[in-house]
């Protein structure tokens, strides 16, 4: 199994929600994501089930951008606990961008990285 990329993010709290402004606030936590793409399926069982690593692929391919060759698999360890408001979902997605980042060798900015993340979790 060759590691192809790594990303890692953390988790955080939100001051001021986007959802009414377009814009909001928040506090990064002590709460690391660290995700890898993978040329061959990990040993630890992956949950994904709101299909959001399938979703920043298709997020990343829709802006754009290249994506390795061959079959591509994650593997992500996460401290944020799921579902909890900690931003576990942008923190797996923000990590997973980077780690096609360090996979193809493309540097974004951060706002390029915000926007693919979003897409990927509206869809």
């Amino acid at each position: 199994m060759t590691v192809l990329g790594t990303g890692i993010a953390n988790g955080g709290c939100s001051l001021l929600h986007a959802a009414g402004l377009g814009y909001g606030a928040s506090l990064a936590l002590d709460l690391p994501v660290k995700v890898r793409l993978l040329d061959k399926e990990s040993r630890r069982n992956l949950e994904d089930p709101d299909g959001l690593l399938d979703a920043v692929l298709e997020s990343w391919k829709k802006a754009g951008l290249t994506i390795p060759e061959g079959d591509l698999f994650w593997s992500v360890n996460s401290k944020v606990p799921p579902r909890q408001g900690l931003k576990s979902s942008a923190a797996v997605s923000v990590a997973a961008i980077k780690a096609l980042c360090s996979a193809t060798e493309i540097e974004l900015e951060n706002a390029d990285i915000v926007d693919i993340s979003v897409a990927a979790q509206l869809s």
